[in-house]
């Protein structure tokens, strides 16, 4: 029998005394809560619009009680026309977590509920479970991934869990385990690989030393060895002839020399004026005022899911908790079909907006969107699109 669309609603298990953290403010939401085993507490959520009351139970744990197993499993059921699935982390006829699904990602939302179950509540899955209304092409869908060996499937028609000694053996945690290529070819090292990629012009050279002074010192000697040196040996070679010139050729020289240096001497004599120097005043150098860095630690984001990628909102927060953002919680937008990514920020922080578009830059091409109301928990949302 098809159920109708559960509508969007939202599921969390904290331990006891602890907040739950919603994808949205906590005034458009109506909150319903029941203590569960082992020091904690199950709270679910619906937007004020759809008219339900907290102590209606959510469908994840309506169909958790109707299927019980004493054992953790994910159990999965099917809706509406479209055939929306629903996979449910269930353990002792409770519904600790829950991922909306399609057949196209059913493998990886799969795989996304198991490393939720182990990292929140350390939960090893023992099995799948499916519900009558899941059809023949999910179940068979299961089967491939079965033959795989990635999932350990109960059969429909047995509800509750078997012994102990009964339960087949998973491998669905193990799903995430493939070697690395490095794993794959233990022959290649990392020293290899970085032969065989660098180019011939790439590989470092000696750098050539070449001294400016030999060049001119060369010029020099060349030209006293040969100018000097040849000149004097010609002088050398004409005879004792012409020696009676030497005493004219001082003579006149002098003569000369004194009528140049003459006007020169004189002026030196009577002292000419030193020129005043023009004093030169130093402009001040301005140096620019830095601006501040923005403090991300200081803000609170939430980041929510636009798109049908699983773990979208998860590896988002986890890069912005790098960069030094305060995280405020991660979800799924309502709606999952968003073209660009949209930044929302409380008013008076657009540089919390535009730091966030550089840091999200160049992998999404956010734009901002709506202020967020002054009593919202977040300063600032990022919901995730496709670009």
């Amino acid at each position: 029998m098809e159920r109708p669309d559960p509508g969007e609603y939202y599921l969390q298990v904290v331990k006891d005394g602890e907040p739950p953290q919603w994808p949205r403010p906590e005034e458009e939401l109506v909150v319903g809560s029941q203590p569960l085993e082992g020091g904690h507490t199950q709270y679910w959520a619906y937007l004020k619009e759809s008219g339900k009351e907290a102590d209606e139970l959510p469908h994840a744990e309506v169909i958790a009680s109707e299927n019980k197993a004493e054992k953790q499993a994910i159990l999965i059921d099917q809706y509406g026309p479209a055939g929306g699935l629903e996979l449910v982390l269930v353990r002792d006829g409770h519904a600790w977590g829950k991922e909306q699904s399609s057949m196209d990602n059913l493998e990886d939302n799969i795989s996304s509920l198991l490393d939720f179950a182990n990292d929140k509540f350390n939960m090893g899955i023992e099995h799948f479970m499916t519900t009558t209304r899941v059809s023949k092409e999910v179940e068979d869908k299961l089967d491939d991934l079965e033959e795989a060996g990635e999932v350990t499937k109960e059969p429909k028609d047995s509800l509750q869990p078997t012994a102990d000694n009964e339960q087949p053996a998973v491998s669905g945690q193990q799903e995430a385990e493939r070697p690395s290529e490095v794993e794959d070819n233990p022959e290649v090292t990392e020293e290899d690989s970085l032969e065989e990629t660098a180019l011939p012009h790439e590989k470092i050279r000696p750098a050539r030393l070449v001294s400016g002074s030999v060049g001119v010192g060369s010029s020099l000697y060349k030209g006293g060895a040969t100018g000097v040196g040849s000149y004097a040996g010609h002088n050398n070679s004409s005879g004792s002839s012409k020696a009676w010139l030497i005493p004219v050729v001082l003579i006149l020289a002098l003569f000369g020399g004194a009528l140049f240096f003459k006007d020169t001497i004189i002026g030196s004599l009577k002292g000419n004026p030193a020129p005043t120097p023009t004093p030169v005043t130093a402009l001040p150098t301005a140096t620019p005022t830095p601006t501040p860095a923005l403090d991300r630690s200081q803000y609170k984001v939430r980041v929510l899911n636009g798109t049908t990628k699983s773990g979208a909102a998860g590896t988002l927060a986890e890069g912005l908790e790098v960069k030094g953002w305060g995280i405020l919680s991660k979800g799924n937008a309502k709606d999952q079909a968003t073209a660009r990514t949209t930044i929302r920020v409380k008013e008076g922080l657009p540089a919390v907006a535009e730091t966030l578009i550089s840091d999200l830059a160049p992998d999404l091409e956010a734009s901002t969107g709506a202020n967020l109301t002054a009593s919202d928990k977040a300063d600032a949302e990022v919901v995730i699109g496709k670009k």
